[in-house]
């Protein structure tokens, strides 16, 4: 019985590694693997609000065929300009697209001439044009129902009218008006001086709604000419070869 129990013992032995064969223990390293989590790229890019992706940017821009498909596309609600060109049409073409955002990024300059209209662009949550870098306005701009926002600079040239319609141009870097350009504030249209407004040639507030307003903060030189027949008035710091428009609130 006893040399039974022996051999009943070593063959239990025997078998013991074979079954550890089949069936072995995690390693510290397969331990790591099963209970790491995702890699930092992976998380990074999952996670990361910062990160802008092709399609949150809009459609890259580079010439004016390009502006105007995506235009015509109504799949397109956001559009950026991402190299100097010039906007101009030999046939007046007028784009009604509400909601559509157009920016012109930072250190691009945009050139713009005749026929080329925008209206219902933006909405109240957001404007219909951004200018980060340079617009200079050399033929007419006639905007209608949508706000323009300027972070750079706002250009109007010699022979440039900017004439917006039941509009707002919100100004948070330069504008400025050359010798014999014009801003024609006129049909509800308003100006708004948050900077800089630098006037060589002539601002006309009309008295059908037109306003300007030089906020707290800014500074309007005008070494040109207001004609004041609508809604002004000053908060900020206005200077001069020109004396202030009378009845100016401020």
């Amino acid at each position: 019985m006893k040399r039974i129990f022996i051999l009943a013992i070593v063959l239990l032995l025997t078998l013991i590694p074979f079954g550890c064969k089949n069936a072995p223990a995690a390693t510290p390293g397969d331990g790591a693997q099963t209970l790491m989590p995702p890699s930092a790229g992976d998380a990074i890019e999952a996670s990361n609000g910062n990160a802008i992706s092709p399609a949150d940017a809009g459609a890259e821009i580079k010439n004016y065929e390009e502006l105007v498909a995506a235009l015509n596309d109504t799949n397109v609600t956001r559009a950026h300009i991402s190299a100097d060109m010039e906007i101009s049409s030999s046939e007046e073409q007028t784009f009604e697209r509400e909601g559509f955002i157009l920016t012109i990024d930072e250190g691009v300059t945009v050139t713009l001439g005749d026929g080329f209209i925008m209206v219902f662009f933006g909405s109240e949550e957001e404007p219909g044009v951004v200018v980060n870098g340079t617009l200079k306005i050399q033929g007419t701009m006639d905007f209608g129902a949508m706000t323009l926002l300027n972070n750079g600079t706002l250009e109007i040239l010699s022979g440039g009218l900017l004439a917006p319609g039941m509009s707002t141009i919100e100004n948070h870097g330069t504008v400025s008006i050359d010798s014999n350009g014009q801003i024609r504030l006129e049909r509800g249209s308003g100006l708004q001086n948050y900077a800089n407004l630098v006037n060589q040639g002539t601002i006309d507030i009309t008295d059908d709604g037109g306003s300007l307003q030089n906020l707290a903060g800014a500074t309007l030189e005008n070494n040109g000419h207001i004609a004041f027949n609508g809604n002004y008035q000053n908060e900020g710091v206005y200077q001069g070869a020109e004396q202030e428009p009378q009845g100016a609130v401020g």
